[in-house]
């Protein structure tokens, strides 16, 4: 768990349950996320945030780009859509693929976590 826990006004909470990506894309929403992946034992799925977060830190330069590590990522989530992202040529463009297609696999708890943000972090 955290160490502190973060409330949102119910207004944030409404615009988090609008896609997953305005989860995804705030930091302390984004950790509780992982938290309620945790705690609900959904081992596939804090794989695939994972893999969101390290495609977020390799598009900001924030480490060593590895090709064959993000591969490795990918070949354990059974539902990942490789098809496309074997098209794309240029590293942020595959990064931002491979964000994408996290995105929509992680959608599908989108509902479910909005509960549990209203239920245990909001103001």
């Amino acid at each position: 768990m955290a160490s502190r826990i973060h409330k949102f006004p119910r207004r944030e909470i409404g615009r988090f349950s609008d896609r997953i990506q305005n989860v995804l894309d705030n930091k302390d929403a984004r950790e509780i996320l992982g938290e309620y992946l945790k705690e609900v034992k959904r081992r596939d799925l804090q794989n695939v945030l994972k893999l969101w977060k390290e495609a977020a830190k390799y598009l900001k330069d924030e480490g060593p780009y590895s090709e064959e590590e993000m591969w490795d990522q990918i070949d354990g989530i059974d539902d990942f859509n490789i098809n496309p992202l074997m098209t794309i040529s240029e590293k942020n463009d595959k990064l931002i693929y491979i964000q994408q297609e996290s995105a929509r696999i992680l959608n599908r708890v989108l509902s479910v976590f909005i509960k549990y943000l209203e239920q245990k972090h909001m103001q």
